[in-house]
């Protein structure tokens, strides 16, 4: 049984959703929304009022269609659509899995006020969301966000089962339910 599921990213960020789409696939999960196609020549600098609207409605309705889905964010990557398909997410109560990046500064960066910046959106991002949606998972490496898809693929699994403790318990065969009964007499 295949779940659907969709991964959100800031664009810049589209060849991380993409390998993140990538380790759903060969796990069998179907993508609803695949964003990242045709962005192989690079992310275009302007869309149109009637473009942009046009992908933020298959975005959002790949959410919607979406059994749970996988957003990626970064403190240092502007989005804005990845928080609107987010909220729509957890507005329809989702299970969610936010995949941080873990920061390694690279030389010339002003490490201090990198990390105060990340910290400020990290205790942001803890108290509105972690604290408030009991359904979204925070990973910060492919190891949590294995550990996160396994969570949320058994939870949401099991729920799709048929429920067999209220199921009605199958008929016993005539013949059994006489040789019990002679078995109970002569004991």
């Amino acid at each position: 049984m295949s779940l659907s599921v969709y991964v959100g990213a800031p664009l810049p960020m589209f060849r991380e959703a993409r390998e993140v789409q990538q380790i759903l696939r060969e796990r069998g999960f179907t993508i609803t929304h695949d964003w990242t196609q045709g962005l192989e020549e690079g992310i275009p600098e302007r869309l149109s009022d009637s473009e942009a609207a046009t992908i933020a409605e298959l975005c959002i309705s790949g959410v919607e269609n979406a059994e749970f889905s996988v957003f990626l964010f970064n403190p240092f990557v502007e989005t804005k659509g990845t928080w609107v398909e987010l909220g729509a997410a957890l507005g329809w109560r989702q299970h969610c899995i936010i995949l941080l990046p873990e920061y390694y500064p690279s030389k010339g960066d002003d490490v201090n006020a990198l990390v105060q910046m990340e910290s400020m959106w990290l205790r942001w991002l803890h108290r509105a969301v972690f604290l408030r949606h009991a359904q979204c998972h925070r990973a910060v490496s492919h190891t949590d966000l294995h550990r996160a898809i396994e969570e949320i693929a058994s939870s949401l699994l099991a729920k799709k089962a048929p429920d067999n403790a209220s199921a009605p318990l199958p008929a016993v065969a005539p013949a059994v339910a006489k040789s019990k009964a002679k078995s109970k007499r002569g004991a």
